[in-house]
């Protein structure tokens, strides 16, 4: 019930973003990168593991949505971007992202040292 709280908010504010702002406004703000997060996130298991990244990223679309996205400047975004979005970015490349299938690669050299 909880994960899917965040996937309808998220994509609830995606919608009203997608459908307030052209595609070159769309393309500023990086939308296809917010849609991949948002599943990535929606994906992730455990759910205990990723709570402030949930947070993060809604208060981001929040306050996307809040603002006038043609008036914005590219330094303000880089400003939201830098407090929002690489925190969770860093921390999964640094330890969820590296390790996903590292179960099978080990697996694979069991099965040959068994032999």
């Amino acid at each position: 019930m909880l994960e899917n709280t965040f996937k309808n908010n998220s994509n609830q504010l995606l919608k009203s973003l997608e459908e307030k702002y052209n595609r070159k406004i769309l393309r500023k703000i990086k939308y296809r990168n917010l849609i991949v997060i948002v599943e990535f996130i929606s994906n992730y298991k455990p759910k205990s593991r990723i709570k402030k990244e949930e947070n993060d990223i809604l208060e981001y679309l929040t306050i996307i949505n809040n603002k006038n996205l043609e008036k914005i400047n590219k330094k303000e975004l880089l400003i939201l971007q830098k407090e929002f979005i690489y925190p969770f970015i860093n921390r999964f490349m640094k330890y969820g992202f590296r390790y996903k299938y590292v179960w099978l690669i080990l697996l694979f050299f069991i099965v040959i040292l068994d032999f």
